[in-house]
């Protein structure tokens, strides 16, 4: 989808600044599909080990809290750019998010395992 975005953008719209602006937007959202993969992964594991506020927290961050926030700042700092932009960095950091809450998980299993 990289390499072709310019030619499917134009399936649908032949107007050279909406294949422009479509392709540039939709480079933006694909640039980071596999940190999306990871970020689903970490809240997979969440769920599964029962780490209630780990998967909570994963599944508000990315399309709720995170990316508000970043919308609302990157609008600022970038406008249109930051607006376009928004949604890979906050899959960055929602997926440092879940690094961060799957090392503390490891932390207290690693508490627990020694208090036995």
């Amino acid at each position: 989808m990289i390499i072709f975005a310019r030619p499917v953008i134009a399936l649908f719209m032949n107007q050279p600044d909406i294949v422009n602006a479509g392709s540039y937007m939709l480079l933006a959202t694909i640039i980071t599909t596999p940190v999306v993969g990871i970020i689903l992964v970490y809240t997979t594991i969440f769920q599964s080990i029962g780490n209630v506020w780990g998967a909570f927290i994963m599944a508000i961050a990315r399309q709720g809290v995170v990316y508000f926030l970043v919308l609302e700042l990157m609008k600022i700092i970038l406008s249109y750019h930051g607006i376009v932009w928004s949604q890979a960095i906050s899959d960055v950091i929602t997926c440092v998010i879940g690094f961060l809450i799957y090392e503390k998980s490891l932390d207290l299993k690693d508490k627990i395992k020694d208090k036995e």
